[in-house]
């Protein structure tokens, strides 16, 4: 409950039975009572098993009409049939989350207290989400008129590794994949390691920068050694690494034309919160990745009650970690994460093309049978990564990401930036919103909240600034050193070699 106050911004206290005084509505754990206010009702928690259960094809979340998600946790007894209740959600032939006309729900399936350390994210994944969605759907349904509104749905296809030295890599033909992308609509990025970026092939660069491209290019690693971004190096050395890496990446967009997103994605998705740090002193705007704390790897996702309940995480001072997830992995987690307004972030290796293209076929009918989506870059992704609210002559922008693209409505008078709790020690920030700045001090505790004045309406860029930026001071960037590219010489070579000999 306290976990659900915080993601609603509501107040849930215990009441006597019949208790109803100044209630915006009910949640019942014991049946057969009536309510004066809307109520939800879990009548039964006997025992469970694992099953499938089926939506509705009206009363639901668009995302999850007709769906069939499996439940392992699932209520063997289920609800009787309500006379004037819609069924919203049935394991077999029983229901198991109706609601009545008025606006009262019924649900079979308790919720279990957190474990400590346990995110709220966790009891609503894959296999696991009958008990907490019922009550979530309530919530929504109940806080719709205040409630923070996510942009569109918006998705990426991402592939580790592949580099533009070919028009293609491995199993990945670029134009092979343009006519695949346009003819099923999605967008498909490839992670590049900057060591790569010294060669272009001219052929390959025209695909990535054509207008309206389907392809586009993010960061993944420095040199893709072993654990690199896991290695307890000095600061001045980090720093060194990342310079060298983005002289590469600048390098690389001024002979090709082709941009490359200031996003990353660690090589197997492991960085340390310090590596993670100088991301943000050289102005990373953010960082994907499967867990939320990407130094903490082979283990469940723990830590604050909303870790990855919303689209992202801070961490390491004020840098973004936005969940991503495999392509190849169970498909009902994908609509879940939409249902919470996540992007949904897809990634895979070349070799998982090694059957052709219909993985990615079958992953984009199912993004695009959720919601209309925005298929976009990962420097799309990660400036649309906000939430907007209105009140009064008041625009509230809760800030997703580091640098976040915002429309202006008319008759606004003043921006209330809302950056949630960073986890670990915060630093020294400033709110930079057109020719308005701020200084802000991030905190570990609380949502922090800076209002900036404003004169106009329509586009606005508002970007979340360390005020000691490494970038600023142009340290040296590290040597170059012989084995890390013959290593990637082999790999290459490797993955190139692979659709040869199968």
């Amino acid at each position: 409950m306290d976990a659900l106050e915080q993601a609603f911004e509501v107040k849930l206290e215990p009441r006597e039975p019949g208790d109803e005084r100044g209630l915006l509505a009910a949640i019942d754990f014991q049946a057969a009572r009536s309510h004066e206010c809307p109520s939800l009702t879990i009548v039964s928690d006997g025992d469970r098993g694992e099953g499938p259960v089926r939506f509705a094809d009206s009363g639901v979340d668009a995302r999850l009409r007709g769906r069939e998600l499996l439940e392992r946790d699932a209520p063997a007894d289920g609800l009787r049939h309500q006379p004037g209740h819609q069924v919203l959600a049935t394991r077999g032939r029983t229901p198991v989350w109706t609601r009545s006309d008025g606006g009262d729900h019924l649900a079979a399936r308790a919720p279990v207290e957190l474990e400590p350390d346990e995110p709220l994210k966790q009891r609503l994944r894959a296999g696991r989400f009958q008990a907490l969605l019922p009550l979530v759907a309530f919530l929504r349904e109940q806080t719709a008129a205040r409630a923070w509104q996510p942009p569109p749905q918006r998705a990426l296809l991402m592939f580790d590794d592949p580099n533009l030295h070919w028009p293609s890599y491995g199993h990945i033909d670029y134009r092979e994949l343009t006519r695949h992308a346009e003819q099923h609509d999605y967008h498909a990025a490839m992670g590049m390691i900057p060591l790569d970026a010294r060669i272009v092939h001219p052929e390959a660069a025209r695909l990535f920068k054509a207008p309206g491209s389907r392809l586009s290019v993010l960061m993944h690693g420095i040199n893709h050694e072993h654990r690199e971004l896991m290695q307890p190096l000095p600061e001045g050395t980090r720093a060194a690494l990342f310079a060298r890496a983005l002289a590469r990446v600048e390098a690389f967009e001024r002979r090709s034309r082709v941009p490359v997103s200031r996003v990353m994605c660690a090589p197997h998705g492991e960085a340390s919160e310090e590596f993670l740090g100088t991301m943000l002193d050289f102005g990373l705007e953010a960082q994907f990745a499967d867990l939320p704390f990407p130094w903490i790897t082979g283990e469940p996702a723990t830590g604050p009650s909303l870790t990855y309940w919303s689209p992202a995480n801070f961490v390491a001072g004020g840098l973004p970690v936005i969940p991503r997830y495999p392509l190849t992995y169970d498909r009902d987690e994908v609509v879940l994460r939409a249902y919470l307004d996540h992007p949904l972030v897809l990634y895979g290796h070349h070799e998982d093309l090694e059957d052709g293209l219909d993985l990615l076929a079958d992953a984009a009918a199912l993004v695009n049978g959720l919601a209309p989506t925005k298929w976009c870059s990962a420097e799309e992704i990660a400036r649309t990564n906000h939430t907007t609210r209105r009140r009064g002559t008041t625009f509230e922008v809760g800030m997703m990401s580091r640098a976040v693209r915002v429309d202006l409505p008319e008759e606004i008078e003043t921006i209330e930036v809302r950056v949630p709790p960073v986890y670990g020690p915060a630093r020294e920030h400033e709110i930079v919103a057109g020719t308005e700045r701020a200084r802000v001090d991030l905190s570990s505790e609380r949502p922090t909240i800076v209002s900036l004045a404003v004169t106009t309406s329509g586009p606005l860029f508002l970007e979340l600034r360390p005020r000691d930026l490494l970038a600023d001071r142009a340290p040296k960037p590290a040597a170059v050193r012989p084995w890390p590219i013959a290593r990637r010489v082999l790999t290459e070579g490797r993955d190139r070699l692979r659709p040869i000999f199968r």
